[in-house]
């Protein structure tokens, strides 16, 4: 069986695990970590620079981090081996897209932990 067969097998297997222990996780860390004193509109805007909601956020990230980087190798290693030119071009744009997907998860996770370290000071308002 070739290496990459192999690895996607192991990879659909290992998934249901990784789903349940994710769920898990990010329950417990929901109900432990992330400061729910107030209601929330927008989770994100509302607990920026918090570092509960970060980490919460985080272990939320890691999930599409992980497909996109899977998704993003088996199609980019099929579209070199293709036959036609036209299943080529359709795996490495998808490919592409999915390289820009891991992209931009990394840029969300850095933006949230640059929040927890650079805290934005609260607005001043000014009604004079």
């Amino acid at each position: 069986m070739p290496r990459h067969v192999a690895v996607s097998r192991w990879i659909a297997r290992a998934s249901y695990r990784a789903g349940a222990v994710g769920v898990a996780l990010l329950t417990v860390l929901f109900f432990s970590v992330v400061d729910r004193d107030k209601p929330s509109q927008n989770f994100l805007i509302d607990h920026s620079g918090q570092w509960g909601a970060a980490v919460y956020m985080t272990s939320f990230y890691l999930f599409p981090l992980v497909t996109t980087a899977v998704c993003g190798y088996q199609w980019t290693r099929a579209a070199r081996w293709a036959e036609s030119t036209s299943m080529r071009i359709g795996l490495g744009l998808m490919g592409i897209s999915m390289w820009m997907g891991l992209i931009h998860t990394l840029a969300r996770i850095t933006i949230l932990w640059v929040a927890v370290a650079f805290p934005c000071p609260p607005p001043r308002l000014n009604f004079s």
